[in-house]
């Protein structure tokens, strides 16, 4: 076979190619910037059913910087830590089944069901390009 050949067959494996994998990233934001292209994002005769704010009376930053953890071992076993609004969430997820805790929301779970999703934060694109 030609190095070419042995290249893409290992690019193309169906196994994975790592026994565990640990990732921790930053998240920059602009806050105003971020506004402009959600809302910039839809067609232009569309209406905008969701618009999101905050309720809180203190001044928000014009950026903020997160940081985000996320570990994986193949098949399916993966446990995320990343920030929504103020909060940190914490979840965990074994093949169809997620669980995750936050502040507000608490203890949550699918129990299984395929209908309930659960996202795994900015490490996504990272983790499944």
């Amino acid at each position: 076979m030609s190095e070419l050949g042995e290249v893409l067959e290992l690019l193309h494996r169906p196994e994975p190619r790592f026994r565990t994998l640990r990732m921790t990233g930053r998240e920059w934001r602009h806050h105003a910037r971020l506004h402009d292209a959600f809302v910039r994002d839809r067609p232009p005769d569309s209406v905008l059913l969701v618009d999101f704010g905050s309720t809180s009376e203190a001044e928000v930053p014009d950026e903020a910087e997160e940081v985000w953890r996320m570990w994986m071992e193949p098949p399916d076993l993966t446990r995320v830590e990343f920030a929504v609004g103020e909060e940190r969430v914490t979840a965990v997820f074994r093949g169809d089944t997620w669980w995750s805790w936050s502040p507000s929301q608490g203890a949550q779970t699918n129990a299984g069901r395929r209908n309930m999703g659960h996202g795994i934060g900015p490490g996504e694109g990272v983790a499944r390009p």
